[in-house]
């Protein structure tokens, strides 16, 4: 979530009410929500970085949701887990991301109501 703005250079502020929108609707329709967080290259800079990682922990707490720091952990920059733009995850990166996701989201989905 959010990543298309962080590279459009969408202003912090703009993307986290627009993930904010997300989550309330997600809410009220009743939806079980995993909040993943992602992370700007490192031509944006240090500051930039910083105040764009901040939006997802801050939103999962203030949703009391539970979060996966970085989507792409261990597949982000690796040469044979993404497609030729670097950026997308191939097969073999998607399977990783899964087995990642899985921790969080499978206890979510098993878990009674």
């Amino acid at each position: 979530m959010g990543a298309n703005d962080g590279l459009r250079g969408v202003p912090t502020e703009q993307t986290e009410q627009n993930l904010r929108a997300i989550l309330r609707r997600a809410r009220k329709e009743g939806s079980k929500v995993l909040v993943t967080g992602l992370r700007l290259p490192d031509n944006f800079g240090a500051q930039a970085q910083a105040r764009f990682a901040a939006i997802y922990p801050r939103l999962a707490a203030e949703f009391h949701v539970p979060l996966v720091l970085f989507l792409l952990e261990g597949v982000a920059m690796e040469l044979g887990l993404n497609q030729a733009d670097g950026i997308h995850p191939n097969s073999k990166g998607a399977r990783k991301v899964a087995e990642h996701l899985w921790e969080k989201l499978g206890p979510m989905l098993t878990r009674a109501h």
